[in-house]
């Protein structure tokens, strides 16, 4: 058998990953619960938690998660109103790099005017970015109906400051005795909240709750996979750069993945894998990518919403490749029949989780 592997250009990491991770930037007070929003969205033990209103974030700091090979970036930024801190320089770099804004207050702090300020500052520049209000510390107003005025006198001026629907949830970041959280159904709220907003960050912040020694297997190259994913979504926002640069940065995930699992990357193995994901899928995604191309090409329309469809759908139909890949070379690694079906289901779940407002 050949190996199709020969191409040095497939050997090349994405570019274009690194330089577009997307980013969670949170904003408020210090003792808002900043640092302890990341520590329970990713269960990363080793971030600093401040205590009470000493400053525990003196400088913007990225939390990349995973740490290694980060596919997401949380920016911890200090307390808005600290002392000593002119935060007028960040606000630039949070409207650019920025993916989606958690406005943090703790619910027993009515004096918010400082993050009022910054919301409306960023929002009136970035009008597509996301925002979402945390409100942490619930317990600290244990009466309900006194601690729900606090916390839509809060949200009302928010609201009016960002010029937009804000969602929001309470969050209760104490921790048991066993380290789990008090309101685990409002940190799952939360990252719906993401999901419905940021479908990239949600698949990277998604447990993997099916443990099988094949999921094990595929979260040895997951993160990986969402690499190349975002690489694959950035490149396809540009008119006509889209079309060449996706399917290239697909098959240096493929290469990725037949080296991962330790299988030679030839013509007949890759054939083989594009007969088990079928020729309906194939065609599918064929066809809707160069209609997503011909959408971007639309003066105005085109370069605005046909830009950020085409994106989010090229992310998820190459995680969705990736993962449906994964399966099947682990089962050819096994020594198992691969079951056609298998993988095509595999694909749609993945494609879904990726990217739940569109069907392949």
């Amino acid at each position: 058998m050949r190996s199709i592997s020969s191409d040095a250009e497939l050997q090349e990491p994405p570019e274009l990953a690194d330089r577009h991770i997307p980013v969670v930037c949170l904003l408020g007070k210090t003792g808002s619960g900043k640092s302890s929003i990341v520590k329970a969205l990713t269960n990363q033990a080793n971030i600093e938690i401040g205590r009470g209103f000493r400053p525990c974030t003196t400088v913007p700091q990225y939390h990349d998660f995973p740490s290694d090979k980060p596919v997401l970036r949380f920016l911890d930024t200090p307390g808005l109103g600290a002392v000593g801190y002119d935060f007028s320089e960040e606000i630039a770099k949070i409207k650019q790099n920025s993916h989606v804004l958690l406005a943090c207050a703790s619910i027993d702090d009515p004096a918010q005017r400082v993050l009022y300020d910054t919301i409306c500052e960023i929002c009136r520049h970035s009008k597509a970015i996301p925002v979402i209000a945390v409100y942490t510390n619930p317990e600290s107003i244990p009466i309900r109906n006194e601690r729900v005025r606090a916390r839509q006198g809060i949200h009302a001026r928010l609201e009016d400051m960002a010029g937009r629907n804000v969602p929001w949830v309470e969050l209760d970041l104490r921790v048991t005795p066993g380290q789990q959280y008090e309101c685990p159904a409002a940190i799952n709220d939360l990252y719906m909240m993401l999901e419905d907003r940021c479908p990239e960050v949600a698949v990277i912040l998604s447990k993997d709750q099916l443990r099988t020694d094949e999921s094990n297997a595929f979260s040895e190259v997951r993160g990986d996979v969402l690499r190349y994913s975002l690489a694959a979504g950035t490149a396809d926002a540009f008119p006509v750069f889209g079309l060449t640069a996706v399917p290239i940065t697909q098959a240096r995930m493929l290469y990725m993945l037949f080296r991962a699992y330790d299988i030679e990357m030839t013509r007949e193995r890759f054939a083989a894998f594009a007969g088990a994901l079928g020729a309906g899928i194939a065609a599918n995604v064929a066809a809707k990518f160069v209609a997503r191309q011909a959408v971007k090409l639309i003066p105005i329309a085109g370069q605005t919403v046909g830009a950020a469809g085409t994106a989010a759908a090229s992310f998820a139909t190459t995680f969705a490749i990736g993962r449906s890949a994964a399966l099947f070379l682990f089962k050819l690694k096994e020594g198992g029949k691969v079951d056609p079906a298998e993988v095509q289901r595999m694909f749609k779940i993945a494609f879904k989780d990726a990217f739940k407002s569109r069907d392949v």
